[in-house]
């Protein structure tokens, strides 16, 4: 197939170059007619039944059910004994070979966890779509009904704004403004084959699947860049890539609620090929203009990086007996609700010219998206505002569409659509200064077309004195509620720091995942499997930005750490002491876990490897940089409270200290992490 694929004459796809939509479509033509020459098909049955039921138990079951009918209408001893006898011969086999998929699938973990973890949410039904969906008045027990229901409120979150914005300029396509300019791109074939080469063929998509692009992908690359490149110089974006079929997830609530879900595009893998091109050029060129407070969808940045800066400031103020007001802010639908046409203008205004600016106003123009379930679409509905999400480019637009920092003084970190504002409080004037800024960036999203979800938005007072400047803020007419605690990127931020109701929900999530886990486990015989599973399943929920919030209360401490007891005891399955179990399966303490991943952390905030600035660090010879230190030794800030001796850079450098010098004078980030955790072993 490869070799016929590298003599096609592809010219012929190209003769009417102002067309893509006719390129597209005879490109695929030609592909597919290749295709079909090579690849068999097959028809896969629909029947749902379980993955362990083979032809072998189906005939068993045929002839289970013949015999019992005989028996019925004959009704002698010797039929229902006979009877009896192979149901349970069949419910031997049924659970045999139950156990030996389920071992398999262990096995395969490694090389395919994909399927593991299909089956074990299907086995805890946790993806599924409730029987009854329910939208406004209206309840679907049906699939189509269902699918239908789903893209009516997937549709109803999209933004109707007008283009009043075009007053700030004359023409979203006018090129007389004077700011640096991109106005072509050219895709390289190479560029496009590495994209091909990177495809992971266990995941979901629409159209030619990945493991044929990837296996097609040097006879391919040449004119799949050709088409790439005559899209981008006619500005046109192909129309068949612009449906795409949408996958409800559930995020919280009741899962019979229509409103609890956000809907993911599953989109064309070319889409999302020529998209990858596109993004690399341009993002390139914005790196630059996007602001440093955003720490989402951007290269050395994470939940991490923005968490550990603002729980600093944070603890330090409140060693310093200051009061710190805090805003959260959230946006609704903030993907589905970017206005298309202040989106371009926002582009023109960065930068973007003709033909580009074309193909971006092609690209998020008259796109469609429906819904199926179990193989049931709904109606195909127009997208009429938003960033594709599941796409490539759409969180780079996102990103692009965002504010700036605000000027008052406060703080504004961001992670994507999530926002916080906030500012320390000396006096009465700062809260106003703080009102300011939040009257500006409510302005800003009437301006741009971004609600705010004000009963979302909470005020966090974070203060350890006495006297509390106390004030009401308001986002537009809207008085915003105080808080104890509030969720911040998957972290529970309380107004004491204290970790308390962190760790009381990270440790409720991990032991319930414990126990859907342990229904799985009982059919596994192999240690090594079930450690595994613990390790890619469980534990994560407890070390999840681990910087930001590691506990230093013995209460904290040792409720995290019996997870891990429980754990090692279902993986190992009889009871010797906590010690001897981790020994038996090579494990550490959590808390010497927390520890390695503070110090790696800190390695890479050392060596540039993530986006921090040097500020929070210093060395005890000041006279050299972060990285040219003679006795890598940092400064040890003084801390009053211990809130802030154990916040993240305060208590890391105590840890960066003890380390033997051979250690901390490692250059490369793979071998410090090993010769790290030997060091942690070998200390037990």
């Amino acid at each position: 197939m490869r070799e016929a694929l590298c003599d096609i004459s592809w010219d012929d796809c190209f003769l009417d170059n102002d067309n893509i939509n006719n390129s597209l479509e005879k490109w695929m033509k030609l592909f597919y007619s290749i295709v079909d020459q090579f690849v068999q098909k097959k028809c896969v049955s629909n029947i749902n039944r379980s993955p362990w039921v083979d032809r072998e138990i189906v005939l068993l079951l045929k002839k289970k059910n013949t015999l019992r009918r005989k028996a019925k209408s004959r009704d002698t001893v010797y039929l229902w004994t006979k009877f009896r006898r192979l149901r349970a011969e069949i419910k031997k086999l049924i659970k045999h070979k139950k156990k030996a998929y389920i071992s398999n699938l262990g096995q395969d973990l490694k090389s395919n966890p994909k399927r593991f973890w299909s089956y074990y949410k299907a086995l805890n039904k946790t993806n599924r779509i409730p029987n009854t969906i329910t939208y406004g008045n209206i309840t679907a027990t049906d699939s189509i009904s269902k699918a239908n229901i789903f893209n009516t409120f997937f549709h109803s979150t999209f933004n109707a704004c007008d283009n009043s914005i075009y007053t700030t300029v004359s023409h979203p396509l006018n090129d007389s403004m004077s700011v640096p300019c991109l106005s072509n791109i050219t895709l390289d074939s190479e560029d496009v084959l590495k994209a091909l080469h990177s495809l992971d063929i266990h995941k979901a998509s629409c159209g030619i699947p990945s493991k044929l692009l990837k296996e097609c992908s040097n006879a391919i690359a040449t004119p799949l860049t050709r088409l790439f490149n005559e899209s981008l110089s006619t500005g046109e974006f192909p129309s068949q890539w612009k449906d795409a079929n949408l996958v409800p997830i559930h995020k919280t609530g009741r899962k019979s609620q229509a409103t609890n879900y956000r809907g993911i595009s599953l989109l064309e893998q070319l889409s999302k090929i020529f998209e990858k091109g596109v993004y690399n050029v341009v993002f390139e060129f914005f790196s630059n203009k996007i602001t440093t407070s955003q720490h989402g969808f951007y290269p050395r940045r994470s939940c991490a990086t923005q968490l550990t800066q603002v729980v600093h400031l944070l603890a330090q103020s409140m060693d310093n007996k200051q009061q710190v007001d805090l805003v959260y802010l959230d946006f609704a639908k903030a993907f589905d609700r970017v206005p298309h046409s202040k989106l371009i203008c926002q582009l023109h205004l960065l930068g973007i010219r003709v033909p580009l600016l074309s193909w971006f106003r092609s690209y998020l123009y008259k796109r469609r998206h429906r819904v199926v379930i179990d193989g049931f679409a709904s109606e195909w509905l127009p997208v009429t505002s938003g960033v594709p999400q599941g796409s490539v480019l759409g969180p780079l637009l996102f990103l692009l569409y965002m504010p700036e920092v605000i000027s008052q003084g406060s703080y504004l970190p961001l992670f994507a659509d999530d926002s916080k504002c906030f500012r320390v409080i000396f006096n009465a004037s700062d809260q106003d200064r703080l009102q300011e800024d939040l009257n500006a960036l409510y302005d800003w999203s009437i301006k741009w077309g971004m609600e705010f979800n004000v009963e979302k938005c909470k005020v966090l007072r974070v203060v350890r004195t006495r006297t509390i400047y106390d004030r009401q803020y308001t986002l537009g007419s809207s008085h915003l509620s105080v808080v104890q605690s509030e969720k911040d990127l998957g972290v529970w931020i309380s107004d004491t720091l204290n970790w308390n109701i962190h760790t009381d929900n990270i440790v409720a999530k991990a032991q319930k995942m414990l126990g859907l886990l342990y229904r799985t486990l009982k059919d596994i015989d192999d240690n090594s499997v079930k450690r595994l599973l613990y390790f890619t399943w469980v534990r994560p929920t407890l070390e999840y930005a681990s910087p930001v919030w590691s506990p230093y209360k013995k209460r904290n401490i040792n409720k995290i750490e019996k997870v891990q007891r429980r754990a090692s005891r279902l993986i190992l399955g009889h009871e010797v002491d906590y010690k001897s179990r981790l020994e038996k399966i090579h494990l550490l303490p959590l808390y010497m876990r927390r520890e390695i991943t503070d110090l790696v952390f800190l390695f890479k905030i050392i060596h540039e490897l993530v986006d921090i600035p040097g500020g929070f660090l210093s060395w005890k010879n000041t006279g050299r940089s972060l990285r040219n230190s003679d006795d890598m030794t940092l400064t040890v800030p003084f801390a009053r409270t211990d809130v802030f001796k154990h916040s993240y850079f305060v208590r890391v450098t105590r840890l960066w200290n003890l380390l033997p010098y051979t250690l901390r004078s490692i250059q490369h980030l793979s071998y410090f992490k090993k010769q790290l955790t030997l060091y942690y072993f070998k200390s037990i």
